[in-house]
């Protein structure tokens, strides 16, 4: 009995015991928690401080900037504008740097005044192909060069911000302003113009042929297409245009069909060659006819096995030059539209006559054609 007692004493005790721990240990979990739930709390208020210190800020710069775009000049520093006097060293050249004398000099000037008044100028380059602006108040000047012969490209002009900073301006407007472009006559600003190549007289034509009613039933077609590009009509490009409207296939689109088409462009009495890339008034040896690498034919077209990125909707364009037998040249552009809504062939043409291989255009000595052309 006496043993009984002990063994539910000590029972009892270890119960105690455990109940102890685990109460301590829960305690400490508690604790836990609450320790990473206020320094969550701390982190959100922090954050939640510099958010608003951030944005205050941000307010407060807004809120600057909206009042720096309110500044006007005084008076005595718009009379100090008005009296500022402006040099621009310039010099008018070709691409490989030679100068270009009697090149016209064209400046449009915009003043200091509220009203932003513009007045013009003109004058020529020197014989080393130099001239200078010399105008009181020009805080801005457009300057454009361009010569008889010569292409004007984007290097034939520039805009010079010349103006002088009041001193009571805000730094944010002084860094809007775009930079001042300095210039001295051993150094000056470089306008380039590009020399035009032979300026040659070329027949012109452009035609259009439709092949089919708009919007109409679609129908097989296997038609061929003579476009003259002489006067006389007697040199001509000839495009073979085959249209089968049973081969077709849905793309990915249900409003994307494919049909198979195709074209064949030859040269009667005369050869093909298409261009791999496109003539550019930089560089004028780009226009010249090659004298020898042409082909009898250039086909091209689309069929359904083809995807829609390369389908590309029935849409051809290239760009060739002609040869012809009696040694004369040409260049054409081709527009090749198989779209069901109305095919159609595009040709627009250069031809020259005088045997040269020039086919740089110069629309003021295009020959008239009977079309008028």
């Amino acid at each position: 009995m006496k043993k009984r007692k002990i063994l539910i004493t000590a029972v009892l005790i270890t119960a105690a015991v455990i109940y102890m721990f685990i109460s301590s240990r829960r305690q400490n979990i508690v604790n836990v928690d609450q320790v990473v739930g206020e320094a969550h709390l701390d982190a959100a208020t922090e954050g939640k401080r510099y958010s608003d210190e951030k944005q205050s800020k941000a307010r407060a710069a807004n809120k600057k900037i909206d009042s720096d775009l309110l500044w006007r000049p005084t008076d005595e520093e718009i009379k100090v504008i008005k009296e500022s006097r402006v040099v621009i060293y310039g010099k008018v050249v070709d691409m490989l740097g030679n100068p270009i004398p009697k090149a016209d000099i064209y400046c449009m000037i915009t003043t200091g005044s509220e009203s932003h008044e513009a007045r013009s100028i003109q004058m020529k380059t020197d014989d080393k192909g130099d001239f200078v602006i010399d105008e009181i108040n020009a805080p801005i000047v457009l300057v454009a060069a361009s010569a008889e012969g010569y292409y004007s490209l984007e290097e034939s002009g520039n805009t010079f911000y010349q103006m002088v900073y009041p001193q009571s301006m805000p730094e944010s407007i002084k860094k809007m302003q775009p930079p001042r472009i300095k210039t001295t006559k051993e150094a000056p600003y470089l306008f380039k113009l590009r020399p035009m190549g032979p300026r040659e007289a070329l027949v012109h034509r452009y035609e259009i042929h439709r092949i089919g009613k708009h919007r109409g039933p679609i129908v097989d077609v296997d038609k061929t297409v003579v476009f003259p590009i002489d006067v006389e009509e007697k040199h001509s490009v000839q495009i073979r245009f085959v249209f089968d409207k049973d081969k077709k296939r849905v793309g990915a689109h249900p409003l994307n069909i494919h049909y198979d088409w195709s074209y064949e462009i030859t040269v009667p009495s005369g050869e093909i060659l298409k261009i791999a890339k496109t003539p550019h008034i930089r560089n004028p040896e780009t226009f010249i006819a090659p004298e020898s690498g042409y082909e009898m034919s250039i086909k091209g077209g689309y069929d359904i096995t083809m995807d829609d990125n390369t389908y590309k909707d029935g849409l051809h364009n290239m760009e060739a030059f002609v040869k012809y037998t009696d040694d004369t040249y040409g260049r054409v552009i081709i527009n090749v539209d198989a779209r069901q809504s109305q095919p159609s062939i595009r040709i627009e043409s250069w031809y020259n006559p005088s045997g040269s291989r020039g086919t740089e255009p110069t629309p003021k000595l295009y020959i008239k054609t009977k079309l008028g052309l």
